[in-house]
């Protein structure tokens, strides 16, 4: 059996202190070390720590105010090759710890083991999380005080991430990091007691009103840019431009440059740029064969068929993209679209548990009227004028989009459809599926396009 070290993580919790320490003790299964870390409590939380000492139970004082750094740091510390960083006013159930390991051995990439809640206290309801509606990307359901494999923990590179504890469920951001890494998650048959007081974190942030954004950590998101260029040589200098002048963190960003130019001095010069200039570390160029060199650029007006090629062109250069991104969010950028430098930030902004996507806003090809619209695939209307801030639409185009990965997963872009047009057919997909798509108006891109 492996190891399982468990710490209990405090700040002015000494009335409950007592109550949990008691129920690590009383393990069926005794961890291979109890830590108490306490966060600059002013009560009596080192008086009731100290009183456990002679059943090897350790104190530790911190004076951080940040439970996100409390966390990674005494799990750095702790020698179990599992991990549970259980908030003192929780209690765990005496079989909690042995059912967590009985799920482990049950998978090779298990990283997390996450319990339903037994709440008590202020609330008695059962929260029954063993069969989530949404993907982790979308909605929590795993709780801070569930069993984490330590290496998948370290493997995270949380460190580099500094969630706002105050807004930020930030058991959620290391949820999803781990996950993100490559871990499984399995669900522990055994619920967590889950106090539910006023004092709380949980109930202070429903309180005060939840922002998506600040609330599920969307700061600290990694983002995919996939980028398909059409070998457009005059409009490659915005496109390095915006590249190297957005804002989003390079630390957070994976650039995935898809050169379908068929043109060898093209791509030779947009390597050169990111071996040479480029600050992204985390990068893909990947050579294109799809379609014939200048096919975005030809003449479609009244060639029906010439434009599905294009639409099935661009199809699958996007299903081969998404199949290789493995961040939960990917920004599309067509290489004739320049956002706003903070577009990125912006359009997470506008996200929401159900939105599947949240597009920019530029003009169609006409100049005319805008790449949005309302009404389902093959009786669409594109807006004719403009909108102000994030409104809901049905559909628009990939041209500035920012997508979940677990939508794209669920998709596969065609021109056999509806329409001859994948996108209108992606949204209609995506309605189906019971997701929502937003528009910010405020991130106003350019379109340099000219009338096809």
């Amino acid at each position: 059996m492996q190891a399982i070290s468990v710490a209990i993580i405090c700040h002015n919790y000494g009335r409950f202190l007592r109550e949990a320490v008691e129920s690590v003790l009383s393990q069926t299964l005794q961890p291979c070390e109890v830590v108490i870390v306490d966060d600059a409590s002013t009560d009596d939380t080192e008086a009731v720590a100290r009183s456990y000492a002679a059943h090897g139970v350790r104190y530790c004082r911190v004076d951080t105010g940040n439970v996100w750094l409390n966390r990674l740091r005494i799990i750095e510390q702790l020698s179990g090759q599992w991990v549970l960083c259980l908030d003192a006013d929780n209690v765990l159930p005496p079989n909690y710890l042995a059912s967590a390991m009985q799920v482990t051995s049950q998978d090779q990439r298990c990283g997390v083991v996450y319990p339903s809640l037994a709440r008590f206290g202020d609330d008695d309801r059962f929260v029954d999380l063993s069969s989530p509606q949404l993907p982790l990307s979308c909605a929590n359901f795993i709780d801070a005080s569930s069993v984490y494999r330590r290496e998948a923990v370290v493997q995270a590179g949380l460190t580099n991430c500094s969630p706002d504890t105050k807004r930020t469920a930030e058991d959620w951001v290391m949820a999803k990091r781990v996950i993100g890494a490559g871990w499984t998650a399995r669900h522990n048959p055994v619920p967590l007691n889950y106090r539910v007081h006023g004092a709380n974190k949980h109930a202070r942030r429903i309180s005060e009103g939840r922002d998506y954004y600040d609330d599920s950590g969307l700061c600290c998101e990694p983002v995919t840019i996939v980028v398909p260029l059409a070998g457009r040589w005059r409009l490659w200098p915005e496109t390095r431009e915006w590249l190297e002048s957005q804002t989003w963190p390079r630390s957070q960003c994976r650039l995935m440059l898809i050169d379908n130019s068929h043109d060898a001095d093209f791509g030779e010069m947009v390597r050169d740029w990111l071996a040479i200039d480029s600050d992204y570390g985390d990068v893909r160029y990947i050579r294109s064969t799809t379609g014939r060199a200048g096919l975005a650029d030809e003449q479609r007006t009244g060639r029906p068929d010439h434009d599905r090629e294009v639409h099935r062109s661009v199809a699958s250069i996007y299903n081969a993209a998404f199949a290789e991104c493995g961040t939960d969010y990917v920004l599309t950028l067509e290489d004739d679209i320049e956002p706003p430098t903070d577009a990125i930030e912006r359009l997470l902004r506008g996200m929401g548990p159900r939105v599947a996507a949240v597009s920019g806003a530029y003009l169609h090809r006409d100049g005319q009227k805008w790449l949005a619209w309302t009404g389902r695939a093959g009786s669409f209307q594109l807006y004719e004028a403009r909108g102000d801030g994030v409104a809901t639409i049905t559909g628009c185009g990939f041209g500035c989009l920012l997508i979940r990965r677990s939508v794209t997963q669920s998709l596969q872009l065609t021109t056999d459809g509806p329409t001859r047009f994948y996108d209108a057919n992606a949204f209609d997909s995506i309605q189906q599926l019971g997701w929502g798509v937003r528009i910010n108006w405020n991130v106003d891109c350019k379109h340099y396009a000219e009338p096809l």
